[in-house]
Formats: C-alpha cells, sequence, structure tokens
C-alpha cells in the first residue's frame, strides 16, 4: 500500500521507533503559519485573540486562527521573609517552537486560585501541569506496575509501594465500590498518587487504560529480589506513550501488549527461564502494511481516502480497529463494508465483521459486560418523593461502606448513598483511612471508631442526599446537600481543629429570586445542578431581573438570560447571557455587587 506516512511526519519533525499500526491521522500534520501569543490565565474573559469558554470547575482557552500560544502566564503574590508581599509574574509554560505552541489549555480553579492545567501542544502532545508543592509538575505521565498481574494474583485490589526516592507512580486501588453490581470485580476503578485514573478490566485478561488526559509512560515490574525493580517498556517521546496495555496469562504463557499514541504497538513474551520479557515486537505484523479493497477492486486504497476516521484500541491482546467511512461510500457499497478489524496476536488470526452480516464462526463477537455507573454531576443519587429514606451514617474518611460509595477526583471527593438511604450523621474517625475501601469499611464496622460529629439531623425530611468534601491538605471545605437550594457549609480551621459552619458567610442560591414580566418564576420553574461546590440554575422561561434577599441587582436590558452560575467558596455569581457576554457579581456585607461584564461563554459539562 502506498506510504506518504513518514513524509507527512516530517512536518513536525517525528521520528517514529516503531513503524507497524495504522496511522494516527491526528498527529503529523503539517502546521499552519503561527504567530506567538502570551496567554494570562489570571484573565477569565475572551480578548482580541483569544476565545474563552467558562465551566463550573474553570475555563478553557483557545487562540483565533493563525495564533498559538508560546507562553502561559499568570500573575502571583510572593511574601518573602524579609519584606512585605509583592506581585510579580509567574511563567508557567514555554514553547520552543510552533510545533510547541498550544492550540488550547483547559484552567481548573479552586477559591479563585488555578490548581490544574491540560495543555494541547500542535503537534499532538497533551500534558497535565497541577500545583504539586507550589510547583508545576507533570502529572498524566504515568508509571504502570504489573507485578501483581504477572505474579497471577487475582484479587480486586493491586498492591502499592511507596517508592518517595524513585520516579514510580505506583497504581493502588482506591474507590472500589464493592457490590453496586454482580459484575463489579470486572470493572475497577485505579487512581495514581497525584489522582490520574486508569480503568482495569480483569478476566484472564488484564486491560489498562489510561482514562482522559493521562498516558502511561513507563511499565515496571518488581523481581523475587527485595526492592529491585525493573523497566518492562519506557517511551522515549511523547507519541510513543501507550494508551492502553493488554495482560494476556494462559498457563505459563504470558504476554505483554502496548498500544501507542501514534497506534503502533509493541509486543512482550514472559520467558520463565530467564524471569525476563522478552521484545516480540521486531518479529510481530506489520498491520500498516495491510491493503483495503473496495468492491473487490484490484487497486487498494490508501487509509486516508477509504475512512473518514477510525478507532483503534486494545482488547484480549487482539489491536482492534473501528471504522467509519465517508458518506459517499455508505451510500454505494454500505452492504459490502466492514465496521471493524481486529488481529488476535495469541491465535495470529484476523478477522473482519460487519453490521449487516449475521456472524460467522470467522468473526469475532465480543460481549462485554461492564458496569458504568452515571452520577451526572448535577442530579441527585436518586429521588426521594414521599419516600423516607433509612438514616445511615457517613465517615468522611471512609471512602466507601454497606450503604454509600464515593468518587473521587483530584482533591474532591463526592459521596452518595445508594437507594433508599440518606445519611442522617457526618464524622470523622480519629483514625484516618489510607487503605481501600473495602479493608476501611471493615475495619470501620469491626473496631467501632470513636469519632466526631460534624453534623446531625433526627428530622428525616432533611437527611443528606450527597456530601462534597475538598481536601489538598491545606484547605478543607465539606458541602452538605439535603435538597434544591438546601446545603450546609463546613470549613476545617486548624488551629481550633474544629469544623466551623460557614454557611451564613457564603452565597445562598436559596435567597436568589428569578422574575418574568415582573413577577416571580416560581421554584418549580428552576432547575439547578451542583457540581463540586458551583451551581448551575435555569429558569425555564423567559428571566427580566434577578433578586437576592428581596433587593434586586440584576435587570435585563437586552439579551436574555441563558444560565445563572452561583460560586459558594467564592461568593460568587456570576449571569452568562446569551449574546456571549458575563456580568460577574460578589456578595460583600450580605449584598450582591456588580464586579464587571466581560465576554465569556459558559459550557455545561
Amino acid at each position: 500500500m502506498p506510504r506518504n506516512w513518514s513524509t507527512v511526519l516530517l512536518s513536525v519533525k517525528l521520528v517514529i521507533g516503531v513503524n507497524n499500526g495504522f496511522p494516527n491521522p491526528e498527529l503529523g500534520k503539517p502546521l499552519p503559519p503561527l504567530e506567538p501569543l502570551t496567554l494570562d490565565i489570571n484573565i477569565e474573559s475572551a480578548t482580541e485573540n483569544t476565545y474563552y469558554l467558562e465551566q463550573s470547575k474553570g475555563g478553557i482557552y483557545t487562540p483565533t486562527e493563525g495564533f498559538g500560544f508560546d507562553k502561559v502566564i499568570q500573575e502571583i503574590e510572593k511574601k518573602p521573609p524579609t519584606a512585605g508581599p509583592f506581585t510579580a509574574l509567574e511563567l508557567i509554560y514555554k514553547g520552543n517552537n510552533p510545533a510547541e505552541y498550544l492550540k488550547k489549555v483547559i484552567c481548573n480553579r479552586m477559591l479563585s486560585k488555578v490548581i490544574k492545567l491540560v495543555l494541547f501542544l500542535f503537534n499532538g502532545d497533551v500534558k497535565e501541569l497541577t500545583l504539586v508543592n507550589s510547583v508545576w509538575t507533570v502529572t498524566n505521565k504515568l508509571t504502570l506496575d504489573i507485578t501483581t498481574v504477572i505474579n497471577g494474583e487475582h484479587g480486586t485490589n493491586f498492591t502499592t509501594t511507596d517508592t518517595p526516592s524513585s520516579n514510580i507512580v505506583s497504581v493502588g486501588g482506591v474507590g472500589v465500590n464493592a457490590g453496586i453490581e454482580e459484575n463489579f470485580s470486572v470493572s475497577l476503578s485505579y487512581m495514581t498518587d497525584f489522582g490520574e485514573n486508569v480503568s482495569v478490566n480483569r478476566r484472564n485478561f488484564t486491560d489498562f487504560r489510561a482514562k482522559e488526559y493521562n498516558f502511561i509512560s513507563k511499565i515496571v515490574y518488581r523481581s523475587n529480589l527485595k526492592d529491585l525493580v525493573l523497566v518492562v517498556w519506557q517511551a522515549k517521546n511523547w507519541f510513543e506513550q501507550a494508551k492502553e496495555v493488554s495482560f494476556a496469562c494462559m498457563g505459563y504463557q504470558k504476554y505483554l501488549l502496548i498500544l501507542q499514541v501514534d497506534n503502533n504497538y509493541c509486543l512482550f513474551k514472559w520467558d520463565p527461564r530467564l524471569n525476563l520479557w522478552i521484545d516480540f515486537t521486531v518479529n510481530s505484523r506489520d498491520l500498516g502494511r495491510l491493503k483495503f479493497h473496495i468492491n473487490n477492486q484490484e487497486d487498494s486504497k490508501p487509509l486516508a481516502h477509504l475512512f473518514d476516521h477510525y478507532e483503534v484500541y486494545l482488547q484480549e491482546l487482539s489491536y482492534c480497529v473501528k471504522f467509519v467511512y465517508p458518506p459517499q461510500l455508505l451510500r454505494r457499497y454500505f452492504p459490502k463494508l466492514a465496521n471493524s478489524f481486529s488481529y488476535n496476536f495469541v491465535n495470529n488470526s484476523v478477522n473482519l465483521s460487519s453490521k449487516n452480516y449475521k456472524h460467522t464462526p470467522n468473526e469475532v463477537k465480543r460481549v462485554e459486560k461492564e458496569f458504568v455507573r452515571i452520577f451526572g454531576d448535577g442530579a441527585v443519587g436518586y429521588s426521594r418523593g414521599s419516600e423516607i429514606s433509612v438514616g445511615v451514617d457517613l465517615d468522611i474518611t471512609v471512602p466507601d461502606a454497606t450503604h454509600y460509595y464515593s468518587v473521587r477526583n483530584g482533591n474532591f471527593t463526592q459521596f452518595f448513598p445508594y437507594k433508599g438511604y440518606a445519611f442522617n450523621k457526618v464524622i470523622q474517625s480519629n483514625i484516618k483511612s489510607t487503605s481501600t475501601s473495602q479493608i476501611a469499611a471493615k475495619l470501620s464496622s469491626k473496631l467501632k471508631r470513636p469519632g466526631r460529629v460534624i453534623w446531625l439531623s433526627f428530622i428525616p425530611t432533611n437527611y443528606l442526599t450527597r456530601v462534597h468534601l475538598f481536601d489538598d491538605n491545606v484547605t478543607k471545605y465539606l458541602l452538605l446537600y439535603v435538597k434544591k437550594f438546601n446545603f450546609v457549609l463546613y470549613k476545617w480551621e486548624q488551629r481550633a481543629d474544629l469544623w466551623i459552619n460557614y454557611t451564613e458567610t457564603r452565597v445562598d442560591p436559596g435567597k436568589l429570586m428569578f422574575y418574568s414580566n415582573g413577577k416571580p418564576i416560581a421554584a418549580d420553574d428552576t432547575t439547578e445542578y451542583l457540581k463540586e461546590f458551583t451551581f448551575e440554575i435555569f429558569t425555564l422561561g423567559s428571566c427580566d431581573a434577578v433578586s437576592y434577599n428581596n433587593k434586586q441587582f440584576w435587570t435585563r436590558t437586552g439579551p436574555e438570560l441563558k444560565i445563572l452560575i452561583v460560586k459558594i467558596l467564592e461568593n460568587k455569581v456570576n449571569l452568562f447571557l446569551k449574546d456571549g457576554k458575563v456580568v460577574r457579581f460578589h456578595l460583600l456585607d450580605h449584598e450582591i455587587q456588580l464586579v464587571k461584564q466581560e465576554h465569556s461563554l459558559y459550557q455545561i459539562q
């Protein structure tokens, strides 16, 4: 098959070490002429050459056509020990050439402070920068420790070894939700020290998939010799990082298949005599040389001309491709088009499947019964209606227990009761839980640990339907959600060693009133979603005015209100209008006061 891929890659100066898979069409595109542009993340609005899309956790910056962000800066306050505080510009990122310029920046904020950045480079690389001990650190390049699966331990948790002196980021079990479905052990969630997620499916095969914006840059295992860590594979370049890893154990035969960002693969086989992983990549099939024919024509078609796009993934030691065809091909050849391709490295077999054909013995039919829990960030876990939920205790130091589960995202943790239950007491155990959820839950029930009571209610209608926790080891907030516009906010005061009720000092969404044609809009005609510590509020009809605590602070003079955002911890109220403008307000002395008006859109996540 004709291949022009290597010449295309030269446009961004990539040198591929392995070239044996389907080309990744997102990589190697010729770069347009780019003008460098400095991005100041202190500015939360659109500018002349920058678009801004606000979100509940921060915002997204994109340059206008013909520009790329070569620098990312912010103004910070410094407090030297011998002088007063002063402000200075901090250089967070600098691109050395147009390929390293940024085409998109996702900015996550907490209390008006930027805590995480996701940088999308024009060359295709993605870097996640997290503020760790006041230093911007790349946290999306993972090290995967496969010791447990090599040893054939098929429990639900991977062992975690704390080795701060090395660069190894171990993968340990966190937030395992016991018993939520009968097949819960098939799909587990694992989190690294910096909060990156890797989803794991386990049977005779173990498939690791790095979650959004994360990549596996190294695979290691621990030998029988104590504390000796051996490297199986390591990426030399960003495009050689792994998106997915598939492990197979069949008797004494063990294989490791690695899918890189550029869609090339590496194959390793375990040698039990040498106790080493042997690289079999060179002796494996070059899938990039496959020829594709339409309607039994003699001439094969280049991939770029045949498919609109395709998705490459691993499944049980198979290299799989899902095809999407251009409309003109679908109209003409639909009955004859295969919609997926897979190559199995164990059986050395190729399989094609088509939607319009019944499955034949030559085709592989795989049904994944993978349970996916959909929370919908803003939806309460269940509808209480007129039913009285059973009150249960929530220990915020225990991620999961018999009657509740938790979801962790970085420094944020959300606790949800199972259906039929609600929280009537929130406590904090004196013993911190650092083990996995199942072990922690067992310890909690067996030891009957004493704990400080943070909140308690004897009235079933006031029971909690969800609890949000923010903890960055310095600042801690706890939001107890009862029902629509009804919550309690606590802040941890380290000096007093107490949780203090801060509800009265924050913006209260329950005091907001919306008006249409001079008449109040009924509460049932408004919808609110809680995203961590941010409320998103919509009105079903048009809104002409908004008041807080019976004092009107906004009246429509032009475009309609699209969405109102309340940032509880920051005491901010932002009104996003349908013309792409935002009117920002701040709660000061229990009154809503205007701050400024800017250009910004809002994205509902």
